[in-house]
């Protein structure tokens, strides 16, 4: 007990430490690491074997630490974890930790036995086979002393009638086979629900009792009703009463019943689980006298195979109970047998005892985050979201409200400060001396200041004098200091970025830094700084600057004492963003246009795009802009980004002049591509500046979508753009690339990416080739292949190329296989048939064997000019085919 009390004290000044370098985001808990998340609960992260590991400990030999169990209401209820935590919260009983429990089944009810405060809940089951999980009763709970137990148990849940004892299989669940179930107003349907293949007896608690099964008690109940084998009605529960179901050997103790008939139900548990708080049946068992000992067949399937795992241990007196997972199915952590896991939690852990939970997508660990009232997940769950379960266990908080202890504020710095800069304390919490979050009521925060002189705007301090000095903010009883130290006098300074290149009309920070004259650094505000401009390049006020609307050169001169910087600016270049599409502001479409923000998966430039849902039946849809767009400045070109949809329309811009002369400048004739591409406009030279875009026009006779993004306007004519972000003007097969994109054969994908690099499919190569060839999609005849049914999105080209003898299937023609990758070789064949290639006899490669399927089309290939090989001499005709690699083939080829 000594030990254990000792170990918190040192927790509870770890977490005064922990308080100020955590992050707040998220959990607030680094890897590899301990925190207290309140008196009595600690968490950990922890790296075993290259898995992630996560271990939520209680220690309820506090005073106010205690394990408790959620069970779904109505049984058939599942949440998610956090949810169901965070549910269960109220004043003295603050969830700091949970994690799922155990199984449930397909009809969503849990499987196997819960009691709560000395009462059945549920019976559950126990599976036969030493290959399943639960082949033996084992239960966690808290036992009547308050300790932690994982033990066997022996339920006794049986009916005596006629001095003759029966035996109850189980609560609330689908009947089976020779089975005797007992059906109670806990069900989560007024009826049981059950086939006609069975007899059913409906039973009423004698007057005067109620239908309470708490362990140790004995109910007497009258038969009121019965449903005969064959009758489809189900029967209905009792309110207070219950019906017994049964089939096969489980009619024993029913068929003797008449109408009136009483019996004696009894319902209890061997005497160490009597009186506990509550049981949680699970399994198997992983660890057994500290030692790892599994119920399992550890060479069973479900025992070797590696996923996420979820546990609840005990230490040897039962004062401390752990909740263990591990991360599965992921990058980060591939999971553990149970073999591994058990072993994790005897020898790593040293755990007495511990039993397995609901694992795979149901692991789930949550804490409640540091000056916070709710859990969050605090692991990754494999299904890449929290699953929705039946039962949870948590850590439970029920000290009272105590006196604020720990107030969380952080400084902006820690550095010296130059007289007339300003150091900011941003509040995040207070909590109290159990470790459990008080309100904060920022306004009862004071700061006191000693040693220098300043003011105080809310949490901001500016410094008046120099010298050395303290701040300390006071929260009710809850007191922190900061030491401070001002300086006057600098040794160099420093401006960043040191030189600028903004677009027209843009606005930017800059940040200053210093060194004293000892050489340490000093925190330097904006506003202690001189700052001018030379040239007519914009204004600056305590460092933020804002450019003119037109291009210009000039410099920024910011100065202290002696001291100067020259800031370099030039405004404008070759071209400025006009509008990021990143928010509907000064945009408008007119009655054929809807305009929304896209997905963030349809983003070319930072985190949305506009998506324009039109309707051109009528002729022409259209979005309008603010009157204040105008395009300042010798602007030569509008350019944005496009992410067609293959419909054909004609896209233009509609610009006025300062004397109120339009323009109709068309961007492109036909939008024919998938995905997104850089289309611009020139403007016409006889406009007269400054000029505004009016609209963007679409013409067509359909409805659709398309996306815009990253509006620009450009100052100089020999402005370029890359096809896509991760190829560049350099890119090797940029002309091959863009020349695809811009015949509508080939698009990259919503990102504003091309993936240069990604394997091509046979779906794909199918979708190309149709879309290079102008094949006809239409009234094609069926390939017959099993993986392509006609309803399939891309039916018609995967049809088309095989009907023009350009692929064929696989297996005998039995499937296509749309996500096999493609070959060299394969493409090889693929391309010759598709231009009818002809070979010249020559060998060109040293790796083209005369025995292959594809030797005489990649010869073909290189006699046409379409590939050369490798530096090595070499064509590699098994490597997987990229995407970039078949757009050059096939550009060669089409030229």
């Amino acid at each position: 007990m000594r030990e254990r009390q000792q170990r918190r004290v040192m927790l509870r000044w770890m977490l005064l430490v922990v308080l100020a370098i955590l992050p707040l985001a998220g959990t607030g808990v680094a890897e590899a690491s301990t925190v207290s998340i309140s008196d009595g609960v600690t968490f950990t992260k922890d790296r075993y074997s290259g898995d992630a590991v996560q271990i939520s400990t209680m220690d309820i030999t506090d005073p106010f630490t205690e394990v408790h169990v959620g069970i779904p209401n109505p049984l058939d209820r599942l949440q998610r974890t956090s949810d169901h935590a965070n549910s269960y919260i109220q004043p003295q009983r603050q969830v700091v930790s949970a994690m799922n429990g155990s199984f449930f089944n397909t009809d969503l009810l849990p499987m196997y036995l819960i009691s709560y405060k000395n009462r059945l809940v549920n019976a559950g089951i126990v599976a036969s086979g030493r290959d399943q999980y639960v082949n033996e009763p084992i239960a966690f709970g808290i036992d009547r002393n308050g300790e932690g137990m994982i033990d066997h148990y022996d339920l006794d849940l049986s009916f005596d009638f006629n001095e003759e004892t029966y035996t109850i299989t189980s609560t609330n669940k689908q009947r089976s086979d020779n089975s005797l179930i007992m059906f109670t107003p806990s069900n989560p349907s007024s009826t049981t629900e059950t086939n006609p293949y069975g007899k059913e007896v409906v039973f009423e608690v004698t007057e005067g009792e109620e239908m309470d099964l708490e362990f140790g008690s004995t109910i007497e109940a009258e038969v009121v009703g019965f449903r005969d084998y064959g009758t489809t009605q189900s029967a209905t529960i009792p309110e207070n009463g219950f019906v017994l179901s049964a089939h096969g050997q489980g009619l024993v103790g029913l068929r003797p019943l008449a109408m009136g008939d009483e019996i004696e139900l009894s319902v209890d548990i061997d005497e160490k689980w009597e009186e506990s708080s509550f049981m949680l049946a699970g399994g198997p068992q992983l660890v057994k006298d500290g030692r790892v000992d599994l119920s399992i067949d550890p060479g069973s399937s479900r025992a070797r195979e590696v996923a996420p795992r979820s546990a609840v241990a005990v230490d040897e007196d039962g004062g401390e109970v752990y909740f263990v997972t591990v991360d599965g199915r992921q990058s980060h952590s591939n999971g553990m047998n149970l073999s591994q896991f058990a072993d994790y939690i005897a020898n790593e852990l040293g755990a007495e005892a511990a039993l397995n939970m609901d694992g795979g997508g149901s692991t789930t660990m949550a804490i409640r985050q540091l000056g916070k009232e709710n859990v969050v997940v605090s692991n990754s769950p494999s299904d890449g979201q929290e699953r929705y379960v039946s039962t949870i266990l948590m850590g439970v908080s029920t000290a009272p409200e105590g006196d604020a202890e720990n107030l969380v504020i952080t400084p902006s710095h820690t550095k010296k400060m130059l007289k007339g800069s300003s150091l900011s304390f941003t509040p995040h919490y207070v909590m109290d001396e159990y470790g459990n979050p008080l309100d904060f009521n920022i306004s009862e925060l004071d700061y006191d200041v000693s040693g220098i002189e300043g003011n105080f705007n809310g949490n901001t301090f500016t410094a008046q004098t120099t010298g050395q000095g303290s701040i300390t903010a006071t929260y009710r009883e809850a007191v922190r200091e900061f030491g401070v130290e001002v300086v006057d006098e600098l040794q160099s300074l420093t401006v960043a970025p040191s030189a600028l290149n903004v677009a027209p009309g843009q606005t930017e920070m800059l940040q200053v830094s210093a060194t004293a004259k000892d050489g340490s650094e000093v925190v330097t505000g904006a506003s202690s700084i001189e700052w001018t401009t030379k040239g007519d390049i914009g204004s600056i006020q305590n460092g933020t600057f804002e450019a003119v609307n037109y291009p210009a050169e000039g410099e920024i001169v910011a100065s202290y004492g002696n001291i100067t910087k020259r800031i370099p600016v030039k405004v404008g270049g070759e071209a400025s963003n006009l509008h990021n599409m990143e928010t509907l502001k000064f945009i408008e479409g007119d009655a054929d246009s809807t305009l929304s923000l896209s997905e963030k998966e349809f983003s070319y430039e930072g985190n949305y795009s506009v998506k324009w849902s039109y309707d051109t039946a009528d002729g022409t849809a259209a979005i309008s802009f603010a009157d204040n767009y105008r395009l300042s400045g010798p602007v030569k070109k509008l350019g944005l980004r496009v992410f067609g949809n293959a419909q054909g329309e004609t896209l233009s811009a509609v610009f006025e002049d300062t004397d109120g002369e339009t323009a109709e400048i068309t961007l492109t004739e036909n939008v024919n591509w998938n995905g997104w591409k850089y289309v611009e406009a020139t403007l016409p030279e006889s406009m007269d500046l400054p000029i505004s875009i009016d609209s963007l026009n679409l013409s067509g006779s359909q409805e659709g979508h398309v996306y815009l993004d990253d509006v620009k306007a450009i100052y100089d004519m020999d402005y370029k753009e890359a096809s896509y972000k991760d190829t560049g003007l350099s890119f090797w097969a940029e002309t091959e690339v863009s020349t695809l994109v811009n015949q509508g054969v080939i698009s990259g994908y919503p990102d504003g990416t091309f993936k240069p690099n990604r394997p091509l499919d046979r779906l794909q190569a199918a979708i190309l080739l149709t879309r290079a060839l102008d094949l006809d999609t239409e009234d094609v005849a069926s390939p017959g292949f099993s993986d392509v049914p006609e309803s399939y999105r891309f039916y018609d080209y995967i049809a088309a190329a095989y009907e023009a003898g350009i692929i064929q299937g696989k297996q005998g023609g039995e499937i296509y296989d749309r996500t096999g990758l493609l070959t060299r070789a394969e493409m090889a064949v693929i391309m010759q048939r598709a231009f009818n290639l002809e070979s010249d006899g020559e060998s060109y490669f040293s790796d083209n064997n005369s025995n292959s399927f594809a030797y005489d089309a990649i010869r073909a290939l290189a006699a046409n000019n379409i590939t050369q090989g490798f530096n090595d001499g070499t064509y590699r005709p098994s490597e997987p085919l990229t995407r970039t690699e078949f757009s050059v083939f096939l550009y060669r080829a089409l030229q």
